[in-house]
């Protein structure tokens, strides 16, 4: 399905510098410098997988994913999505992709939803019953379909997206680029956009590539996972093995039956909420315990796994993942 070996974008940035004397000098002589935004980056991607992009702000997952829709042009490096090169945008091509940008609109906000569907009907010659059935079971799936009247820039955030995604699939497309879906939607939303595409891979058999900052979008749908960081591959596997790097650590959070000091020689932390946190290998938890108990009066006590957003955000923090 996807094939890319040393796929690289440069951008030149315009070094501007700082003062009087940085803004005469540039009137006659202006410095560049190359900033690669992605650089050497290569795997391939199985036909009806689902696949996400996971990074820091500015790594480089939108313009990896800009180029296999057709949207940038590489500076180096080759990738070949259903047999043609994204970039040559071959009709042929653009008719089997969707792109659904959480950030970026793009469905007309002046006119309603189904007059939106309507100009993709006639861009993707799309026939009239087929059009009509394809509407009709999209819009039951997102429960949207009393929506479809509605002028789109009347409708709520999370109503909007889910229009963007019917509007992404009603061609019925063999791949699903998703930037940030999920991005700004309440709880109930984003699990019903996750389940609504686990059910397009699941039945359809639609290949996603998706980014996302939350963490849930990615252990929900997401078999295999691309860590992005300054525009390089860092690991491309399982979201568990990535996290599993850090090491097995456990989290003891704790209250105290009485108000007063915590020795801090146990190392604890207090949170906003007023309870206190305690991260230790898994195996050393007992004697964690053992110690927490002889020196403080504990009131509440869990242990649990730390949430796998904190993990990750200490992964891209270090800016390298050890083997």
């Amino acid at each position: 399905m996807i094939k890319v070996q040393g796929l690289t974008k440069i951008y030149r940035k315009y070094d501007a510098g700082d003062g009087l004397v940085a803004m005469a000098r540039n009137f006659a002589l202006r410095r560049y410098e190359n900033v690669a935004a992605v650089e050497g980056v290569s795997f391939s991607i199985e036909a009806g997988s689902c696949v996400g992009l996971l990074g820091a702000n500015g790594a480089g997952k939108t313009t990896l994913v800009k180029m296999l829709a057709g949207l940038l042009v590489p500076s180096g490096g080759e990738a070949q999505v259903m047999n043609e090169v994204p970039w040559h945008r071959h009709n042929s091509y653009l008719r089997q992709i969707g792109v659904v940008m959480g950030q970026r609109q793009q469905l007309w906000i002046d006119v309603s939803a189904r007059e939106n569907l309507r100009l993709g009907q006639v861009v993707y010659d799309i026939a009239p019953a087929e059009f009509k059935t394809r509407l009709k079971s999209l819009s039951e799936m997102l429960e949207v379909e009393r929506l479809l009247d509605v002028q789109v820039r009347k409708l709520s955030l999370g109503e909007k997206m889910k229009m963007e995604l019917l509007a992404a699939l009603l061609h019925r497309p063999r791949l699903l680029f998703l930037d940030e879906p999920t991005i700004g939607l309440d709880v109930v939303a984003q699990n019903r956009i996750r389940e609504f595409i686990r059910s397009r891979v699941r039945e359809d058999g639609v290949t996603v590539l998706l980014t996302s900052h939350y963490m849930k979008d990615l252990e929900e749908l997401c078999p295999r996972v691309f860590l992005i960081q300054s525009g390089k591959l860092l690991h491309d596997g399982p979201l568990s093995t990535l996290v599993g790097r850090l090491g097995d650590v456990k989290r003891i959070s704790f209250t105290v039956a009485e108000a007063g000091p915590v020795p801090q020689a146990l190392g604890a932390r207090q949170g906003e909420d007023g309870r206190f946190y305690l991260e230790v290998p898994a195996k050393e938890v007992p004697v964690a315990l053992r110690r927490l108990m002889n020196a403080v009066n504990v009131d509440d006590l869990s242990v649990t796994a730390p949430p796998m957003e904190e993990r990750v955000r200490q992964i891209m923090q270090q800016g390298r993942v050890s083997e």
